[in-house]
């Protein structure tokens, strides 16, 4: 079945006009084949320094490439166009880059730098003692990133980590020490996924996820690859294709069952699992993956920060499929329970917020719904997410026919500060 452009756009037509295939557009330009399929098929905005790029190439203007971005369309939160700056525009192609080459980071006392430095000069005497500073400075990177407001802010830390791994990965050649690399870079650039994922650029998401399953399949590590998997169906989660997430997931669920059992791999997998199947209102779907979900409870074994989920995820997760299910009376109650426990963090509140006010406005209780989006937005804007602003304008879009209500025009007020 032919899915629906979310963001069109006009880049598949210019290409054929011009007789340009997007492996050439990919040369010229360096963006990644993955991510120019990505936008050829509408599925995310096209940001606008590399419009201008694309446009250049192609030899059209900007507003030939995307007519309906400069027309007044309703489009969500773009970075590019207001807070991206140059200087993040650099550190996204650079990223880019070091993701077609694969195929800094933090100071610590308990790090052996001189060895690691002796390393780079001498890539092939790279030993276990280096490679387990690595492992050190992966998991600071990934501390620091759940701590961070705005999760950006760790983007520079995260791009040395890989500038690192990604040198000492082309020259080693020892079996075990490839696959080592291989498998710290996966975590490094599923980290770098989700501080594009949380800035709203899909495209630049999806290729760090592509690369992260690559390496961690050549790794033969089947958790991380399961990782990366779900992440990567995030971006159509999010964007609402569910029916696309679901084959990831499947994929990720047969993964996570050659992983270790040890590990929250097979529940987070089954929870995400559930989320896709409650977009598409398969109810006996989610019951028996939320089901899966719940063998998290019996885990006692710390984590990987790349696999953090826990029980305390499963109520926030649950009132969210019973919103995409239509039940805002099954939704609610859990939903209230999980923002009294769970919202430990401003963006887990947030979430669970826009859920409540997607819940209240199921019920058609208009008023209620203003006031739990009252608070998102406000959270929204003090992290400086595009994801939870994004999330705030799906609120706004429902809200629309309601305009003539006082509650609505004021948060609509309130999300227009944003910008």
């Amino acid at each position: 079945m032919m899915q629906k452009a979310h963001h069109p756009n006009r880049l598949r037509a210019l290409l054929r006009e011009a007789g340009l295939t997007i492996r050439e557009i990919h040369r010229e330009t360096h963006i990644p084949e993955s991510t120019l399929y990505y936008w050829a098929a509408g599925h995310g905005i096209i940001p606008k320094e590399d419009r201008k790029a694309l446009a250049h190439v192609i030899g059209c203007s900007s507003h030939d490439l995307a007519p309906k971005y400069d027309i007044g369309e309703k489009i969500p939160y773009e970075t590019a166009s207001s807070e991206w700056s140059r200087e993040m525009l650099i550190k996204r192609r650079e990223l880019l880059h070091l993701l077609s080459v694969a195929g800094g980071a933090l100071l610590t006392s308990d790090i052996d730098w001189n060895r690691i430095e002796a390393s780079l000069t001498r890539p092939l005497d790279i030993d276990d003692i280096v490679v387990s500073d690595l492992e050190i400075i992966n998991s600071r990177c990934w501390s620091l990133f759940m701590t961070a407001s705005p999760k950006s802010s760790v983007l520079d830390g995260v791009l040395g980590q890989l500038k690192m791994q990604i040198h000492f990965l082309k020259e080693v050649r020892a079996t075990r020490m490839h696959q080592r690399l291989c498998a710290l870079t996966s975590s490094m650039s599923q980290l770098a996924g989700e501080i594009f994922f949380d800035l709203y650029d899909h495209a630049t998401a999806q290729s760090c996820y592509i690369s992260a399953a690559s390496l961690a399949k050549e790794a033969e590590a089947f958790d991380l690859w399961a990782s990366a998997l779900v992440r990567y169906s995030y971006l159509p989660i999010f964007e609402g294709r569910y029916e696309n997430a679901v084959p990831l997931l499947e994929h990720a669920e047969s993964l996570a069952q050659r992983g270790d059992p040890a590990l929250p791999t097979r529940s987070w997998t089954a929870a995400t699992y559930a989320e896709a199947v409650s977009g598409i209102g398969n109810v006996k779907a989610y019951q028996s993956a939320f089901e899966r979900a719940h063998h998290v409870s019996t885990l006692t074994m710390n984590c990987p920060a790349w696999v953090r989920f826990d029980e305390s995820r499963l109520p926030a997760l649950q009132g969210a499929c019973y919103v995409r299910l239509g039940k805002p009376d099954q939704a609610e109650p859990i939903l209230q329970k999980a923002l009294l426990q769970s919202a430990k963090t401003n963006r887990r509140r947030a979430m669970i917020l826009s859920d409540l006010a997607l819940s209240a406005l199921q019920q058609a209780d208009i008023e209620t719904a203003c006031t739990y989006a009252e608070e998102a937005v406000t959270l929204a804007g003090l992290s400086e997410s595009g994801f939870l602003r994004n999330n705030v304008l799906k609120i706004q879009q429902q809200l629309t026919p309601f305009i003539s209500i006082e509650a609505v025009r004021a948060l609509e007020q309130h999300i227009a500060a944003l910008a």
